[in-house]
């Protein structure tokens, strides 16, 4: 009997995954194109701001940090010292992440000593810093450069995926966390051999979500919290969720909330919490208590308000 409870208690709030009702920050402002973006870089903390502004355009010094902490860098190991640049003080806010994207090469200023940190970055202007980052520059440079040679290779790796390409547009913040959204699934590829005539890449099968920012995704549904569970009698840990018949820690996310849903999660190399918690598209159905018959074969069976029985499948 103790074990039916639990049963009738996760129906009560029963989600039935079939596939997304997205409730994020900012949804007021955003077009629902981008909310899943949004949602994923403000919960990986790439961009970091609350006020998020979706339709601004994005700025050299935003880009810089964003892109400082898509490649997994934290605050504390970024140079703090003098930029080399007249228009960036040592005072101004980027200062880290421009000095770590000058010395990697990612993002410089002009040769004239001048970075323009509040000038608008343009589309194909990420387009290029994006697919450097996963390591593709020296390949678009030898099929064309900027911005074609950056765009060809972009365009077959699904950089563009739910983004229109705006050639030297500036580039709205949602767009640009749309670009970074799909950055995050790029494959790094490295330099293995180069002579006069050709040049040789190898790869180990990392993305740049795995490779810079130590993070790994999985999808399934949340078929169990610490509180109850959808199938099944067996308990977890307090704080904890079951995806695909693992169990992860909810740290700072909602996961909990999610029991039913099918999600998108991710969590940390060689940690068992996760970071962020993404619902896909699911139907959700609530379930009176009065009006549940049973539960048999992973399919709960109800009565509807014209008195026929309705079934479910979990």
């Amino acid at each position: 009997m103790k074990n039916l409870k639990k049963i009738i208690s996760a129906i009560m709030l029963l989600v039935i995954a079939a596939s997304s009702m997205l409730s994020p920050v900012y949804a007021e402002q955003e077009s629902e194109d981008y909310a899943q973006a949004i949602e994923l870089t403000s919960q990986l903390e790439i961009f970091v701001n609350d006020d998020f502004q979706p339709k601004n355009n994005i700025t050299r010094a935003e880009t810089a940090a964003i892109v400082t902490r898509l490649m997994g860098y934290s605050y504390e190991e970024l140079p703090k010292v003098d930029s080399g640049y007249y228009d960036v003080s040592e005072s101004h806010w980027a200062l880290p992440y421009i000095n770590m994207l000058r010395v990697i090469g990612i993002m410089v200023g002009s040769e004239d000593g001048y970075f323009f940190p509040d000038q608008n970055v343009t589309f194909d202007q990420m387009v290029k810093i994006l697919m450097s980052v996963a390591g593709y520059g020296q390949i678009a440079e030898s099929h064309g450069g900027y911005p074609n040679g950056y765009n060809r290779l972009a365009s077959e790796h699904k950089l563009f995926k739910n983004v229109p390409q705006k050639g030297n547009s500036y580039l709205t913040r949602e767009e640009a966390a749309q670009l970074i959204a799909n950055a995050l699934e790029l494959e790094v590829v490295f330099l293995n051999h180069s002579d006069n005539n050709s040049m040789q890449y190898d790869t180990d099968g990392t993305t740049v979500l795995e490779r810079f920012m130590k993070i790994y995704k999985t999808e399934g549904v949340i078929k169990a919290n610490s509180y109850t569970r959808t199938v099944g009698t067996d308990e977890i840990s307090k704080g904890t969720v079951e995806i695909n018949g693992a169990v992860y820690g909810v740290g700072n996310t909602d996961a909990d909330d999610y029991l039913g849903y099918y999600v998108e999660a991710y969590y940390k190399e060689n940690d068992e919490y996760l970071v962020a918690v993404l619902p896909k598209k699911n139907d959700v159905y609530e379930i009176s208590a009065e009006d549940f018959i049973s539960y048999q074969d992973h399919f709960i069976f109800c009565e509807t308000k014209n008195g026929r029985d309705k079934k479910y499948r979990i």
